[in-house]
């Protein structure tokens, strides 16, 4: 009986291991893909196109649907030896093949965000160390505004600058590629230094 049971224990944690991939923001995505080349990067191909791959990370692209944080595994596809030239276009058209890491968080999602900013009528967070994330005040229940201690609190729980918290993705704000969030408190993780 207790071999059953470590078992289903067993199967019990790939389910929730299967579930917690499903819901993380990041997914692993195979992409296949065309870059218009001029003469003079032929002498290296794969090298201008990792340039032109580097200068994408860190962007949103709708492409993909959300922001590309590394390539790896850049190849020709499959058949491809040569660059295609179209018409009178000088550019040649290489195909090629990657994985990208991909950031795409859904709404209703939890992530994390160490908190960077307190004040009056919100708190703001940075999420993985790039993306800025803001919870208004009114999203902040059960804490409370605490002005003498520049920080927001209850009986159990202190977010002042450094904490870290989730909190559950309600809105995301795309300007000019770069991605903000807006969301719902949900926990303090961990306490920040100064605390």
């Amino acid at each position: 009986m207790a071999k059953k049971r470590a078992a289903g224990d067993g199967h019990d944690s790939t389910k929730k291991r299967k579930k917690a991939k499903k819901d993380s923001p990041f997914r692993d995505v195979a992409v296949r893909g065309t870059f218009a080349l001029l003469p003079h990067c032929l002498d290296d191909v794969k090298g201008h196109i990792l340039r032109r791959l580097h200068a994408l990370l860190m962007r949103h692209s709708s492409a993909l649907s959300g922001v590309p944080l590394a390539v790896r595994d850049v190849k020709l596809a499959p058949g491809q030896t040569l660059g295609r030239v179209q018409g009178t276009d000088p550019r040649i058209r290489v195909a090629v093949r990657l994985r990208c890491t991909v950031f795409a968080p859904q709404t209703d999602c939890v992530l994390p965000g160490r908190v960077n900013a307190i004040a009056p009528n919100y708190v703001g967070l940075l999420v993985h160390g790039y993306f800025n994330a803001s919870i208004a005040a009114s999203d902040l229940r059960p804490l409370n505004f605490d002005s003498g201690g520049a920080c927001w609190r209850n009986n159990e729980q202190k977010v002042e600058v450094g904490t870290l918290i989730r909190f559950r993705l309600t809105k995301t704000h795309n300007e000019g590629g770069i991605l903000s969030f807006e969301g719902v408190f949900v926990e303090v993780v961990a306490q920040g230094a100064g605390s």
